[in-house]
């Protein structure tokens, strides 16, 4: 009898350990869906931006970063320039193309140092739909950690200071507070409120439009883009059409099309 309830105790034992291993498994495979789920809205909203930008002019290319031009050499007025956001909101630029398949910056303008610009606030209210689009991107690839070679509003000050140095953060505080201004400038042009504009210069056709005047704009800086550091390219797996750089990237858009706009998570060696 003794060894019966023995056997029993141990049978219960063994159940009660495969209960928890199962409620275990569960748990684990429940925050394996989670994360899945996050993963594909993730996905799905850069998948619904990459469209919102495709209704954009196919013949300019759509990833933009803008460098403000510095106003000083000097390290110490660099630095307290670095230290006001608001004071790297000036009216001349240096406008850089991005590769949307490495997320590296393109060899843009002659001698690679970007196209310089003069940008009045009405370069907001006419291009502002279309480089906030690119600006969106960019925010969601720094957050990706797939975002390098961007030159920052403080180059060289930054690597100065700090060789090394994570910049992603004064990135996304660079774009946040350029994202802030193109939407506040809107808003009291036309007398609406902050949030209003937002989603209205976010609609395909409002970046469509921008993207158009941005193309002629820059061909008047560049004819036919030859010095923008990015090659068009059509896959003629899906029909879609981007600017990507040459080399690797070129022969990677050709071969995989749209989806190769989304694979961040590839190697930095693409």
């Amino acid at each position: 009898m003794q060894q019966v309830q023995q056997v029993l105790q141990v049978l219960l034992a063994n159940q009660s350990s495969h209960a928890s291993q199962t409620a275990a498994i569960q748990a684990h495979t429940t925050t394996i869906q989670a994360t899945l789920a996050t993963q594909g809205a993730e996905q799905l909203a850069t998948q619904q931006l990459l469209a919102t930008m495709a209704q954009g002019e196919m013949d300019c290319p759509r990833l933009i970063w803008l460098r403000p031009a510095p106003k000083s050499t000097k390290l110490l007025s660099r630095l307290k320039r670095s230290m006001k956001p608001s004071s790297w909101l000036v009216d001349k630029y240096d406008v850089f193309f991005v590769c949307p398949v490495t997320l590296r910056l393109a060899v843009t303008g002659k001698g690679g140092n970007g196209y310089r610009v003069e940008m009045p606030k009405q370069w907001v209210r006419d291009y502002g739909p279309a480089i906030r689009a690119s600006l969106a991107f960019l925010k969601t690839a720094v957050a990706a950690g797939r975002l390098a070679g961007l030159p920052l509003p403080t180059v060289p000050t930054l690597d100065d200071l700090a060789p090394g140095a994570d910049c992603l953060c004064a990135l996304t505080e660079f774009m946040d507070n350029l994202d802030s201004y193109m939407l506040d400038e809107l808003g009291e042009a036309e007398g609406r409120e902050g949030n209003t504009a937002l989603v209205e210069v976010s609609q395909g056709p409002a970046v469509g439009a921008a993207y158009r005047k941005l193309k002629l704009f820059m061909e008047s800086l560049d004819p036919g883009l030859e010095n923008c550091g990015l090659v068009k390219v059509v896959c003629l797996e899906d029909g879609s059409v981007e600017w990507v750089g040459p080399g690797a990237a070129k022969d990677r858009f050709e071969r995989e099309g749209r989806k190769a706009l989304c694979s961040w998570d590839t190697a930095r060696s693409d």
